[in-house]
């Protein structure tokens, strides 16, 4: 089974920046970014705990 594809009519997409932009509302929607960037912000280290082992707790998309 294939991946879902959602066809536009053709020349509904007439520049990079077009498709670029419908990429990022199928893929990254604004809520899903405020998330991340939220993840991102309020991320802490332990002072003795490495890297690797944090991001570990971090969730993914």
């Amino acid at each position: 089974m294939g991946l879902p594809v959602t066809l536009y009519a053709l020349g509904s997409i007439m520049t990079w920046n077009e498709l670029a932009e419908k990429f990022l509302q199928k893929f990254f929607p604004i809520s899903k970014t405020f998330q991340l960037d939220r993840e991102i912000t309020i991320f802490k280290q332990l002072e003795l705990e490495r890297v690797f082992t944090n991001l570990g707790s971090v969730s993914r998309c």
